[in-house]
């Protein structure tokens, strides 16, 4: 059986924490964690320590999404302009053929490019944006105005702003966000106790809070933190019921250094600002292999749960808010990934063996999960089923 020291890996690549979860057959088998939450701090990783998982949002977003359709709430296949009521994708040349529908947001075929440097963490001192500033372009977290740049479903473009789009759709349809929709269809059914969607606030931030974040797992505790929640938590000082803020870890850089930030918050709540733990991120996936093997799933129906996992459009590698690949024995998996200010992430699940795992650092490596301590753990577990 191969081996790998992950203290000695942790230390080559500054990583000061890491969590990670191996299921199988509906079980999660093992779970195991090294390091600390925060650089500097005797406070140990372990199972309850909470991570941001920055993009993998976009799974959970698809899951409601796909959720509302099965419902017959929403038609994954209707001009989305047909729901947005507050801001429209304009139409152009690229909309003739072809109009945007939600299955082309999430698998990232609706037509946009993201702008660059678009979708950076929350500035303190800015209004709070809301989706629809967003969209038109209004904020320095998206500084132009979305539309169509190729002909939807006839390539595939990583893009924020489509699922950007998806949250204005949730709120023209339902006046819901996607914290309260993904705790409602999501979360509670799974009773999930330490995964939630970071908000930005604005009371918070009137009342002159340092942190930016409002956790959506119960509510606002209105009191004082006390000093050891101020030693630790550093510029995050709020905390919520069910949740104390100094379980989240802190982001570090590729030196190891905690990032300025310290927890970044993201006005793109549905595409990555979701925090979670590798024990409750994989009990998602494991109830989505249910739905995918027609067995009791709290979420998807059997039919569902295929679609979201099938190739769709005009690409054989991309699902609904997944990604679908191939390892070197010729299995295929579906994978997520999150890569944001201080941290980094990925789940890669075997639908047809039922297994997968789910790892989480408080790092930001400078480099794709494949080549980082991310991957290296991923590659050795799906391998070896052991750490």
């Amino acid at each position: 059986m191969g081996f790998i020291n992950i203290t000695e890996r942790m230390k080559h690549f500054h990583v000061p924490g890491v969590s990670v979860s191996y299921f199988e057959h509906g079980k999660i088998q093992w779970s195991k964690c090294f390091g600390v939450l925060e650089q500097g701090v005797p406070k140990k990783v372990d199972d309850n320590s909470i991570f941001h998982a920055c993009s993998i949002s976009k799974m959970i977003t698809a899951l409601c999404v796909l959720k509302l359709a099965q419902e017959g709430k929403l038609d994954l296949h209707k001009n989305v302009n047909d729901y947005l009521t507050s801001w429209q994708i304009p139409d152009n040349e690229f909309t003739e053929k072809n109009k945007v529908t939600l299955a082309h947001l999430l698998s990232h075929q609706a037509g946009f490019y993201d702008c660059e440097g678009s979708f950076a963490p929350y500035v303190q001192g800015d209004e709070i944006p809301k989706p629809i500033d967003i969209l038109k372009g209004a904020t320095r977290y998206n500084p132009e105005a979305v539309k169509v740049k190729y002909t939807p479903g006839t390539d595939c473009e990583y893009s924020d702003a489509g699922y950007s789009v998806i949250s204005q759709i949730l709120e023209d349809v339902f006046g819901e966000s996607i914290p309260r929709i993904a705790k409602r269809l999501v979360f509670n059914p799974l009773g999930l106790q330490r995964t939630f969607f970071w908000e930005l606030n604005e009371e918070q931030l009137e009342q002159g809070q340092p942190d930016q974040g409002h956790l959506f797992q119960g509510q606002l505790n209105k009191g004082q933190p006390n000093q050891e929640q101020l030693n630790q938590g550093q510029l995050n000082q709020c905390y919520v019921k069910h949740i104390n803020l100094t379980d989240c870890v802190v982001g570090h850089d590729n030196n190891g250094d905690i990032v300025d930030e310290t927890r970044a918050c993201y006005p793109n709540i549905e595409g990555a600002a979701l925090w979670t733990t590798p024990n409750e991120l994989a009990l998602i996936v494991m109830d989505l292999l249910k739905a995918y093997h027609g067995k009791d799933s709290k979420i998807l129906d059997h039919e569902m749960g295929r679609f979201m996992l099938a190739p769709f459009g005009c690409t054989t590698d991309v699902g609904m808010g997944v990604f679908l690949e191939t390892d070197e024995t010729g299995k295929p998996y579906f994978f997520s990934q999150g890569w944001g200010v201080g941290m980094q992430c990925k789940l890669r699940a075997y639908y047809q063996d039922q297994r997968g795992v789910v790892v989480m650092t408080n790092s930001e490596p400078g480099m794709e999960q494949d080549e980082s301590l991310v991957g290296e753990i991923i590659h050795h577990v799906s391998t070896y089923l052991s750490l």
